[in-house]
């Protein structure tokens, strides 16, 4: 289903607001010694509280794991107009965009909804003046931030073809940015077709390659193929902000030939114990776990059937308090700017230069819509903040995944063309009505 057939069922406008992971268990028969079961506890806890633990824990601040997430805020279809700001701010990455308010989407027809989806889309109509501000496109800001979360985004469609960058991301509320960190869940431009997904930091965060290398790929990619990483030092001030991220393996993790499979769904968890994880499944992947597939009030990510992320950001090497707090969740799609336009000459996109390509091909974006089946956003159904001495925490479940393996030496790839971002998204100055 494409853009227009969407826009026939939502109807023309819509008005605001009306690898295996070992299984460990103790069985205790009467002639078992209390010594052996007193040692079988101690490497039970000495797994589950050493085997993961991407960040390290501040002073005598400890936090446990929450066991489950339950639904906080479910936006599907309309709610998204009510929940969501359309930011209006010249493009940080300095696109070849024009951001438009709500009302003027609504009337453009470049945002609409139903019970069911919500569409954001840039003009497909127009051709752009030289000495307009860019073509019509839609950025969107949850007004909510949200500390320890788990995002799940089932998404149908997302923006594709030659000059478009979209992304679906997080950043600091309180910023300003890079300061409360920058997480990057979707991101591509041009032609590609595997996904990035990145962190941007403030200085002394790193990624070792062994905690963003994919080794969870879906069912029906050759499995133990492993991920690229891009960069291993997520500070945002070298390298060209950079960051440090990885490129998923799986060849349909972005653009058309995501499309093509009918989209997927993407999980994103955030959490002072765990760091921070992304799992990307197709949509036809039977291996995706059941509660996510249907949407279900609790989640309990940390168990056997979510497997290994395609990305983890962690090993030791991140304060997470120093780099991360309450973050807000960003939908948008621009056009050339510091990424797409920098690669647009090794893109494949034809000889012409990137804006005049935006200005005077307006039929090129008909596919570049996002398409949302649901976004929920879970969090802890229990404190995940203690206070006291003493060690630092066990954290919480029993699924226990063999250790990642750390190289001495981190293998970092210097500025590869492809993902050098070379943009600052530092978020416009706060709306004093939020």
């Amino acid at each position: 289903m494409n853009s227009n057939e969407l826009q026939e069922t939502a109807g023309r406008k819509t008005t605001a607001p009306q690898g295996d992971s070992p299984s460990l268990s103790l069985t205790v028969t009467a002639g078992t010694c209390l010594a052996s079961v007193f040692a079988a506890l101690l490497y039970f806890l000495a797994r589950t509280s050493s085997a993961y633990t991407p960040f390290r824990s501040l002073g005598t601040t400890h936090y446990n794991h929450a066991s489950h997430f339950v639904l906080k805020d479910n936006f599907v279809g309309n709610s998204f107009l009510q929940a969501w700001k359309w930011e209006i701010m010249n493009d940080p990455t300095h696109g070849r965009v024009n951001y438009i308010d709500q009302a003027s989407a609504l009337q453009k027809n470049l945002t609409f909804a139903n019970n069911h989806k919500f569409v954001m889309r840039a003009d497909s109509n127009t051709v752009v003046p030289p000495q307009a501000r860019g073509r019509d496109s839609i950025r969107i800001t949850s007004y909510e931030a949200y500390d320890d979360a788990i995002f799940v985004l089932d998404l149908q469609h997302m923006p594709e073809g030659c000059s478009t960058w979209p992304a679906f991301w997080s950043l600091s509320k309180d910023g300003p940015w890079p300061h409360g960190g920058e997480i990057d869940i979707i991101e591509g431009v041009n032609l590609n077709t595997q996904n990035l997904a990145s962190l941007h930091t403030t200085p002394s965060c790193t990624m070792p390659q062994c905690a963003i290398t994919q080794v969870n790929p879906p069912s029906n990619v050759p499995q133990h193929t492993p991920s690229s990483p891009t960069s291993a030092d997520c500070d945002a001030t070298v390298n060209y902000n950079q960051g440090c991220g990885v490129s998923f393996s799986d060849s349909a993790s972005f653009g058309s030939t995501y499309n093509a499979i009918g989209g997927g769904v993407w999980a994103m968890q955030k959490t002072r114990a765990r760091g921070v994880q992304v799992w990307f499944w197709r949509r036809d992947d039977p291996n995706m776990p059941p509660e996510v597939r249907s949407g279900a009030g609790v989640l309990a990510p940390v168990n056997p059937g979510w497997g290994r992320p395609a990305a983890t950001f962690g090993c030791e090497s991140c304060e997470y308090d120093q780099h991360f707090n309450a973050h807000q969740l960003v939908f948008d799609l621009t056009f050339c700017g510091d990424w797409a336009g920098s690669v647009w000459p090794n893109s494949g996109c034809g000889p012409s230069t990137c804006e005049d390509f935006v200005n005077n091909n307006p039929k090129a974006f008909k596919n570049a819509y996002w398409e949302i089946n649901a976004l929920r956003v879970y969090t802890p159904d229990e404190p995940s903040l203690r206070e006291g001495p003493g060690p630092k925490a066990a954290l919480g479940a029993a699924t226990v995944f063999p250790p990642l393996h750390c190289p001495k030496e981190l293998r970092y790839i210097a500025q590869p063309p492809d993902h050098t971002h070379l943009r600052s998204r530092a978020p416009p100055p706060p709306d004093p009505a939020i």
